[in-house]
């Protein structure tokens, strides 16, 4: 373990889209980030950009499929035992697919849940310990607007997106008393 001086974030879905940009914005504000989603090649690619522009920037990449409890829980102890904390999580890994109702099958139905809410839940409890320890922490959980007013074939992934929404509130205000925020 090397402990570092600045601060920790984990971001799921870090191999592309909203999830690597976020990532290259968290390195630029100073942060070291611990880099999860299932395609290494994705991982290394967000490392390699990151590392272009901000040569100083430290990443760890962790493969990890977030639907996955035990793939979650290795993701926070790797994170851990590499940089000695976590300040911040960014729960940002999604999967929409767009199927009318009557064509959802269990598979989709099933995934859809564990990498757009069931992951959101595994991620928070992992780190929540160490976030009660420090007695500080901020959980960023990526909702969509879906949430609100779903497009049609968007149903599966809306409802899972509302209760992101639901569960961030309640994360945040358990949250309070212990300095941990969740948005």
């Amino acid at each position: 373990m090397s402990e570092t001086k600045t601060p920790v974030v984990i971001i799921t879905g870090a191999g592309s889209g909203v999830g690597r940009d976020l990532a290259v914005l968290m390195a630029e504000a100073g942060y070291t980030c611990a880099l999860a989603a299932r395609t290494k090649a994705n991982l290394e690619s967000t490392a390699a950009f990151i590392t272009a522009e901000q040569p100083e920037a430290k990443t760890l990449i962790v493969p990890t499929d977030v639907a996955d409890a035990d793939a979650v829980n290795k993701l926070v102890s790797e994170t851990l035992r590499h940089f000695g904390r976590i300040d911040a999580l960014a729960n940002v890994a999604g999967y929409a697919p767009l199927q009318p109702l009557q064509r959802i099958e269990d598979e989709t139905l099933h995934r859809c849940t564990a990498v757009n809410f069931d992951a959101v839940v595994y991620a928070t409890r992992a780190v929540w310990p160490t976030f009660k320890a420090q007695k500080a922490g901020s959980i960023c959980n990526v909702s969509s607007m879906g949430a609100f007013d779903p497009f049609t074939g968007f149903n599966i992934y809306g409802a899972m997106k509302a209760a992101v929404n639901i569960f961030t509130k309640a994360t945040a205000d358990e949250g309070k008393r212990l300095n941990v925020n969740a948005y």
